[in-house]
């Protein structure tokens, strides 16, 4: 039935606008709208969905190409309608191009508006837009000197805003925040660059303030408004919005086409926090989100490798699971999540909601067999794990891998690797879990009887680091490496870090160790003289399995450094770099010899791309996501040694150097061409005047004292990547000429001697 209808009401607007409107469609049609430019029918869109959006109509293309046939008369009888149909109300002319507001390319600020039109000025208005769509300016926009632009013009009843401005539902330069900047009156000036707007951040999920800035008007609806515009589109949007007597007019929404833009360091960032805000956008406004625990110490940073393994042992079907399943537990981690943990430019954190939520618990009914569960763990895996553990041991550090072939080596890393997710570490993993069930229930007696939990749980375990160095220790001092190697030999400063060596590959790391852990140790000795109480049988139960919870990880480590030998092998194939630590496990189990040059160029992109992005990991252990929305933003400021220069980055990111062209008075309000102005100079201004556009194209980079971040020339420069400099001040230092050089951290340096001596730095 709604789609016969739909099917209907598109015909009998069709008729009309044949018929009735001649060529002249409203903007409630959207149906109609859809091939007459992005502008017109998302605006159609947005006021049939019920945002506030001006009324107003479209002369689509084919009208206005009959326009240029048609007699005084005729044009009298068309402009009367027209006026008639934005219901004799003042409006603006505006462009509605089939290529414009695109997702590729936006042409913003390249085809002329017409404010304050009447009954009197509407054909001017309309003769000068349709003008526009031969100018320089749009030709040279897609380096197209004859280029034609296939419009449609938009007229819209005009709102006398109070204040007007651009709502960026997703910063270019930060991927948590909203960009939103106004000025008072219509959005023209500020669109245009000629008024320096007030600049606000707002979270992109919390949509609580950035900034300190104060706003003359409460925004808070206009947040909201964004954020449903770009539900609406699926896309974050650029909004143009006005503001009169305290509502909200949506003038303009188009998809933003500076996004992923930028040097690549600048890429880096931007695609971890947005795949940050992918996972965690939803997440509760002020809770933690995020949190460093047992597991960012074990693996402060990992490789991809490491983290894939980790990762997979608290997947669904990982080792965890299985564990569970095995001692008729629920796992309840949704299926679409690999585990909890989650890697923040290189730092491992745990999902705060998803741990929570994962978090096991031991049924009531279950409590009178837990201590059959604990004898038949550990009976397992002393009689059933270890035995054949000591003899795949023997016999893989017996294998001579070197003669082995690629695909045979593969096949081992797959038989090692898979022992230790699907047995091994399935096995301790159980222990892992009784070890807690019986840690908390011995921290309720403790409670009951008045003792120390945590001084009772600290009893040394025999397979502990801490412990075999201990004993170590005692032993005759010529005795003492020998013993550590053997004992300790598999097991590393990170243990579950594969891409760092092993104590015996690396001996000298060991001694270091222990001579600061003996010294530590005859510190306790000669100070701890407190003798342990008589304890209850959870309790001795409990400390017993913190030790066997040892034990289980010391010989899963033995799997694990063999697993290492292996990885390393392979490695030689890949230029013994460690490159193999940075594809992740399921990429090297279906690794065959002749994919070996591909899986090099992503190992590398890899390991550039932590390297360029490290610098930016969180210093904080705990995180919300207000938090996240915060550091997501790397605002750039350039300033001189006394503070006499100060700027905003907008646009760009890499070196450049460049002689300088500064534009006069006259050039900028559009009164003298830029005569002298040379290809490659860097364009130094009070104010980027739209029209300069085929110069902005061939400048090496723009400094403009007025302008902001959503600025059209803003717009452009960040499309083509131009480096481009807003809110400068002290300009009138420059002369042409003088040669520059703009550094990625926002530096700019004289190449050439001054009198004035100008240092402008960056902060």
């Amino acid at each position: 039935m709604a789609h016969t209808y739909m099917r209907l009401r598109g015909l009998w607007h069709n008729w009309k606008i044949k018929n009735v409107h001649k060529g002249i469609i409203p903007l409630g049609y959207s149906g109609a709208l859809t091939e007459c430019g992005n502008k017109s029918h998302r605006l159609s869109v947005l006021l049939n969905s019920g945002f506030l959006v001006p009324n107003g109509v479209v002369i689509e293309h084919t009208a206005l190409k009959r326009y240029a046939t048609w007699s005084p008369q005729e044009r009298v009888k068309f402009f009367d309608q027209l006026w008639r149909m934005v219901d004799k109300k003042q409006c603006v002319v505006r462009c509605s191009g089939s290529d414009e507001d695109g997702a590729g390319q936006s042409f913003a600020g390249v085809f002329d508006s017409v404010l304050d039109i009447d009954r009197i000025t509407i054909q001017a208005g309309f003769e000068t837009v349709l003008k526009s769509f031969q100018s320089k300016r749009a030709g040279s926009y897609q380096n197209q000197s004859d280029f034609m632009h296939r419009g449609n013009i938009l007229v819209q009843q005009m709102i006398d805003a109070e204040y007007s401005g651009v709502l960026f539902t997703q910063s270019p330069m930060a991927p948590g925040q909203m960009l939103l900047e106004m000025a008072k009156g219509t959005a023209d000036d500020l669109v245009s660059g000629r008024v320096t707007p007030l600049s606000l951040r707002f979270g992109r999920f919390t949509h609580k303030k950035c900034d300190d800035t104060a706003s003359p008007i409460d925004l808070a609806e206009l947040i909201q408004i964004g954020q449903k515009v770009e539900s609406l589109f699926g896309k974050p949007q650029d909004i143009e919005w006005a503001y009169f007597k305290g509502r909200f007019y949506l003038v303009q929404s188009r998809d933003i086409t500076t996004l992923n833009l930028g040097s690549e360091l600048e890429l880096a960032r931007q695609t971890q926090w947005g795949g940050f805000f992918d996972r965690f956008g939803d997440g509760t406004k002020d809770e933690l989100i995020l949190k460093q625990d047992e597991m960012s110490e074990v693996l402060p940073r990992p490789t991809p490798l490491s983290f894939s393994i980790m990762s997979s042992l608290w997947a669904p079907g990982g080792s965890v699971e299985i564990a569970c399943r095995e001692l008729g537990l629920k796992y309840p981690m949704p299926e679409n999540i690999n585990g909890h943990m989650y890697q923040l430019f290189g730092k491992v954190y745990s999902d705060v909601a998803l741990k929570s939520e994962a978090t096991l618990t031991f049924p009531k009914s279950m409590e009178k067999s837990l201590n059959a569960q604990c004898h038949d763990v550990e009976q397992k895996f002393r009689n059933d794990l270890l035995p054949p553990l000591v003899k795949k041991l023997a016999y893989w550090s017996a294998t001579d891998l070197e003669k082995l072939t690629f695909t045979q080596k593969i096949e081992f890393i797959g038989t090692v690797s898979n022992y230790f997710r699907q047995e091994v570490y399935v096995v301790a993993e159980k222990i892992n879990i009784l070890a807690s069930i019986l840690g908390h229930k011995a921290a309720v007696e403790c409670e009951k009887i008045g003792l120390d939990v945590l001084q009772i749980m600290s009893a040394p375990a025999a397979y502990s680091p801490n412990n075999i160095i201990s004993l170590a220790s005692s032993l005759p001092e010529n005795q003492q490496k020998e013993y550590l190697l053997k004992a300790m030999g598999h097991r590393a400063i990170f243990d579950y870090e594969l891409s760092i060596p092993r104590y015996n590959e690396a001996p000298e790391m060991l001694w270091k160790l222990a001579l600061i852990n003996i010294k530590s140790l005859n510190f306790i000795k000669k100070n701890n003289t407190q003798a342990s109480p008589k304890l209850p049988e959870i309790m001795q139960l409990s400390m017993q399995f913190q030790g066997l919870k040892e034990q289980a990880k010391h010989e899963a480590l033995r799997v694990y450094a063999i697993l290492r030998t292996a990885l390393l092998e392979i490695d030689k194939a890949f230029g013994n770099e460690g490159l193999i630590f940075y594809l992740g496990l399921d990429e090297v189990l279906n690794c065959i010899e002749n994919q070996v040059p591909r899986l090099k160029d992503v190992a590398i992109n890899r390991l550039e791309q932590s390297q360029l992005t490290k610098q930016y990991a969180p210093e904080k252990a705990t995180l919300s996501l207000h938090d996240c929305e915060l550091l997501s933003n790397l605002s750039q400021s350039i300033k001189n040694n006394n503070d006499e220069m100060q700027g905003s980055f907008v646009s760009g990111g890499q070196d450049v150097c460049g002689s300088i062209f500064v534009a006069t008075e006259q050039q900028e309000q559009g009164l003298e061409d830029l005569t002298n102005f040379n290809p490659g100079d860097i364009l130094i201004c009070k104010m980027v005047n739209p029209a300069w556009l085929p110069y902005v194209l061939q400048s090496t980079a723009v400094v403009s004292e007025v302008g902001g971040w959503l600025s059209h020339m803003a717009i452009v420069a960040r499309e083509h990547n131009i480096p481009m400099i807003v809110g400068c001040t002290g300009l009138g230092q420059f002369r042409n000429g003088m040669e520059i050089k703009i550094t990625k951290s926002g530096l700019i340096e004289m190449q050439t001697p001054n009198v004035l001596g100008i240092a402008i730095g960056a902060q």
